[in-house]
């Protein structure tokens, strides 16, 4: 089988974080989310992966390499533009990012897969392989019931109880659904639908090319068969993943290391005493990283390499990206901490109350304090 993992995207509302990492190489934990996902293929029988690129597209070609460690072959489509004498990031749109593997790359003979590089499943694809061969459609949409409240964040699916789709809802009021089945990006097509795929410009298989499909008669399906879909579409997303993970509450998810007690996991060469560590856990704290006895950490956390927390700091619900250092006295709750600035993660914790507008709340804080500092949500906020 073959896949098309799109990696293309500027990923705007990860940022900061994306500022200098694509989101598809974004760390859960020791491995990077496209790292994740490339497992997963492997292991439904996929052999041969296509990975478009732009933003950060060199470093996601050398992350993920040849596929070898997975047992897959990689091949890359390249989608830049020419400006100011060089090369800049020209992304073409997820149905055009098709058209140019199927011209330049490798032309499509079989139904293939197509997903985004940037959330995690347990889907079994080769399953819904099957299910699509066998149901008479072009093209197959693996969809996901959500919940009420997230309704306005997608395009809603409206089908016959057949399965067949009759159109879209562009990201509806609660009230206005058809459905509450979401189109999360993740199709398995044939063939044929190429032909119908819009020229020029840049665009997108849902926006685009199923319109096109749905208005030419072209058999459209929804595949309802349930999955875990983690979606990593923004900061909050992040943080309720890794606090999801440190819980241990995703299958075959969890952070490397050795078990010290009940929630409290240390990379090898972790500079930690967890005799004198005054922590509640779930906590990972990776190698390098120092932790003072009269400091107190609380989970769901997550120290990353080589940071250094001093005395009395109070870290609670937050990840700590490598190289962060503490003045003594630091506060620090429900952040994103990088050495060079810091965002409030709302819902990070368990429980938590309904996502705000911008899926954080507080502005990104930049630059070193002359005080030590303190991150809290309440002082984000203010």
């Amino acid at each position: 089988m073959r896949a098309v993992l799109l990696a293309a995207g500027e990923g705007s509302r990860v940022r900061p974080l994306t500022a200098d990492t694509p989101k598809p190489l974004l760390p859960i934990f020791d491995r990077p989310i496209a790292d994740h996902l490339l497992g997963r293929l492997a292991s439904c029988g996929v052999t041969e992966v296509i990975v478009n690129v732009a933003h950060h597209g060199q470093r996601i070609i050398d992350a993920l390499g040849t596929g070898s460690r997975h047992g897959l072959s990689i091949a890359y489509s390249r989608e830049y533009g020419w400006a100011s004498g060089g090369t800049v990031p020209s992304p073409l749109g997820s149905a055009g990012a098709l058209r140019r593997i199927h011209d330049r790359i490798a032309p499509f003979d079989q139904p293939f897969i197509v997903l985004c590089a940037d959330a995690l499943i347990d889907a079994d694809l080769s399953a819904a392989m099957d299910r699509h061969r066998a149901s008479g459609a072009q093209l197959s949409i693996l969809a996901q019931e959500v919940p009420d409240s997230d309704i306005p964040k997608y395009g809603i699916i409206r089908a016959r109880r057949t399965g067949r789709v009759e159109g879209f809802q562009e990201k509806p009021k609660v009230e206005d659904a058809a459905s509450n089945l979401a189109n999360v990006g993740i199709y398995i097509m044939s063939p044929e639908v190429l032909s119908h795929l819009p020229q020029g410009g840049t665009p997108d298989i849902a926006q685009d090319l199923i319109p096109a499909l749905l208005a030419a008669g072209v058999p459209v399906k929804v595949d309802r068969t349930p999955f875990q879909w983690i979606d990593i579409g923004c900061i909050r997303d992040y943080g309720q993943t890794i606090a999801r993970a440190l819980h241990g509450r995703i299958a075959g998810l969890s952070p490397p290391g050795h078990q010290v007690g009940e929630g409290l996991t240390l990379a090898p060469f972790a500079q930690v005493d967890p005799e004198r560590l005054n922590w509640r856990g779930p906590l990972f704290v990776e190698a390098g990283a120092r932790i003072d006895p009269a400091a107190r950490i609380e989970g769901p956390t997550w120290i990353g390499a080589d940071c250094v927390i001093g005395p009395r700091c109070h870290v609670s619900a937050s990840i700590l990206r490598p190289g962060v250092r503490l003045s003594p006295g630091a506060i620090v709750a429900d952040q994103l901490v990088d050495p060079n600035w810091s965002v409030t993660m709302p819902l990070a914790r368990d429980g938590g109350g309904p996502a705000p507008p911008l899926d954080r709340s507080g502005p990104v804080w930049r630059g070193k304090p002359a005080r030590p500092l303190r991150l809290a949500a309440s002082a984000a906020n203010a």
